[in-house]
């Protein structure tokens, strides 16, 4: 199936419930009841599952606050971080920061015997030793909200910077609620999409389920996670190509 704009799913769920033929989402109440079904659905399939069209290269954020000269900010729009490398300011290679769960973390930075160390306060109001002459080796997050890093370079920059990070992750793009907006999926996964809006559009708008639907929205799952394991593997050989 070829990509779908909104105003053309709607139609398509439109004829099959009996609705009324409409030029724009905003028609009927009926068909923007229809479009809202679509972008819940989207929300809720595509906001859990391990979309490879959701997942690239994204851009960390600065702080810029010599209080927190460690921190870095995850964008609102990234749902997951896979990996962070950070530049080497004495040879301008990046290398690779290892993820470490909160306690591993914690084990590493509040390690008494570190030296040439920063009192640093965590946006939660404690207070770690952050190691201030070498690169980043570990980072984790506290909130979901911010990177931390266990150590920063202060010889040659007051805090870590964004523009000295490479990161892998999982980012959600804003659905819109317009006649001309394709979701940002690839063309196979529509199909799945429209069975599962189809389905909703039965329930909230005939008060009935469509026997005819739900065995279509089966088949699109099945054949979803079929692709999420070849896709999966397949990244899988690659790295362990380039290694």
């Amino acid at each position: 199936m070829a990509k779908m704009t909104l105003l053309e799913m709607t139609q398509n769920i439109l004829a099959a419930v009996g609705g009324d033929s409409v030029n724009s989402i905003a028609d009927t109440q009926e068909s923007f009841d229809v479009a809202g079904y679509i972008k819940e659905t989207f929300e809720e399939l595509f906001s859990q599952e391990d979309v490879p069209e959701l997942k690239g290269l994204i851009q960390l954020e600065g702080l810029s606050d010599v209080t927190k000269p460690n921190y870095l900010r995850i964008p609102n729009n990234v749902t997951s971080v896979s990996w962070v490398k950070y530049r080497d300011l004495s040879t301008g290679t990046y290398r690779n920061i290892k993820p470490l769960t909160r306690e591993q973390f914690l084990d590493i930075i509040l390690y008494e015997g570190r030296e040439d160390v920063d009192e640093v306060v965590d946006f939660s109001g404690s207070t770690f030793s952050i190691q201030n002459n070498k690169q980043p080796t570990y980072w984790t997050t506290f909130d979901d909200r911010h990177i931390i890093l266990d150590s920063w370079n202060k010889g040659v920059e007051n805090t870590v910077h964004q523009n000295n990070t490479i990161s892998w992750g999982t980012t959600v793009k804003p659905f819109l609620l317009e006649d001309s907006f394709t979701p940002p999926i690839d063309p196979d996964l529509f199909p799945r999409l429209l069975a599962e809006a189809k389905s909703v559009s039965f329930i909230n708008i005939k008060n009935i389920t469509s026997a005819k639907e739900e065995q279509r929205s089966r088949r699109q799952l099945i054949k979803f996670n079929k692709r999420k394991f070849k896709l999966r593997e397949g990244v899988r050989t690659d790295f362990s190509r380039k290694r």
